[in-house]
């Protein structure tokens, strides 16, 4: 199998993964987008984007159909020479950090 220029995300169904991913596939790479969140997962394979991101439903509605993909199987990895892991940032509903959580 050639996966020279195959990338998986773990947690990317969050602002950075997606966004990651999105750029990634519109220079030429093959994403796997990789998260546990299954409804973001059904949004992002559907062509519709998980939440506010300016200017990235065209781009997604663009590469879904070439380049990128969202999954819970974490097997997916194996078929990528880039592994990428992004950490989710707790915020509050008005997307401030919540710095409780972080320690």
């Amino acid at each position: 199998m050639n996966n020279k220029s195959n990338i998986s995300i773990i947690g990317s169904a969050g602002h950075v993964g997606f966004a990651l991913g999105l750029i990634f596939s519109s220079k030429g790479f093959k994403v796997s987008l990789i998260d546990k969140h299954k409804l973001n997962i059904k949004r992002i394979n559907s062509g519709k984007i998980p939440f506010l991101e300016e200017s990235s439903q065209k781009l997604l509605k663009t590469m879904i159909k070439k380049r990128i993909y969202a999954t819970n199987q974490l097997r997916k990895v194996i078929e990528s020479k880039f592994i990428i892991v992004c950490i989710g940032t707790p915020i509050n509903n008005k997307l401030n950090l919540k710095f409780e959580k972080l320690y």
